[in-house]
């Protein structure tokens, strides 16, 4: 399994979080503002890619989760499950994005693609999702009681996602950074993570692999769903040797060749970072 090195590479600086009022309310709700933040980030760490957004809540709240935003001591969290009970499931439609933070997340990449930046847009996978719609103990008694009406509500978890990353891209995302923390296998088990989580992920891969194509844009997977894919001997994965001074300077190449374009085995918040192997790690199509 890969090891996260939980390391401050993705934290907002003191430095710039102090020169703004109401800093944490703008950052997470305009798109403009969170770009320019992105932006000042990416000069401060010397880095050549710009992130949005600036929290992990954002495809769970656009179908309906209750999240409490974030401050300058708290990362933005459920603050109560939408889901209390299986009955409410019909409660969860598809995603408007038009309105809400959805929609300020992917103004903020059309922002900084028109200002020529390379965008790396991160979104989190189904069962993280999942898990901030309702408790995930109900979840899992659902899933061994009411096993079709989670995988109904997975799938339509599924769809939304799919929409919303080829709508990033359509705004000018160059990187889909793809991260399931809540569905790895050192979190579900085995079982669980072959016919659900994992399963659920190779589904979104292969459904966007023609996206990926037409629009030579990576999906990056997380290290821990990449090497949790393969653990499972769900997908293989191939080194390709690169000469760049840092991650993301190589993933800008990489760019350039015809390979696949879904990689894993790494992070892609280190890009400022020299990966002392100087390889890239290319998923099997």
């Amino acid at each position: 399994m890969f090891k996260c090195a939980n390391d401050n590479s993705v934290d907002i600086p003191v430095e710039v979080s102090s020169r703004y009022k109401d800093f944490y309310k703008r950052i997470n709700t305009c798109g403009n503002f969170m770009g320019e933040i992105s932006k000042e980030i990416e000069l401060l760490k010397n880095d050549t890619w710009c992130r949005v957004p600036f929290c992990n809540t954002v495809e769970s709240e656009a179908l309906g989760a209750i999240i409490k935003l974030a401050d300058e001591n708290n990362t933005s969290r459920v603050s109560d499950y939408f889901i209390k009970n299986i009955d409410e499931l019909s409660k969860i439609t598809d995603i408007d994005f038009n309105s809400g933070r959805i929609s300020e997340v992917l103004n903020s990449i059309e922002f900084l693609s028109l200002k020529g930046e390379d965008v790396v847009l991160m979104v989190e996978g189904p069962m993280t999702i999942a898990t901030s719609l309702m408790d995930s103990s109900l979840f899992y008694k659902s899933y061994r009681k009411n096993k079709e009406e989670i995988i109904k509500f997975m799938e339509l978890i599924k769809r939304n996602l799919i929409m919303y990353i080829k709508e990033g891209i359509k705004r000018g995302a160059k990187i889909i950074s793809y991260a399931d923390p809540v569905g790895n296998i050192d979190i579900v088990g085995p079982k669980v993570y072959k016919e659900l989580s994992g399963k659920l992920t190779l589904e979104i891969v292969n459904e966007l692999n023609e996206e990926l194509e037409k629009s030579n844009v990576i999906l990056h997977l997380c290290g821990r769903t990449s090497t949790s894919l393969e653990e499972t001997n769900m997908a293989r994965f191939n080194e390709v040797e690169v000469a760049e001074e840092t991650y993301g300077e190589a993933l800008k190449t990489f760019l350039k060749s015809d390979k696949s374009k879904v990689l894993g085995h790494w992070c892609v918040k280190r890009t400022s970072l020299k990966k002392a192997d100087n390889k890239i790690i290319v998923m099997e199509l």
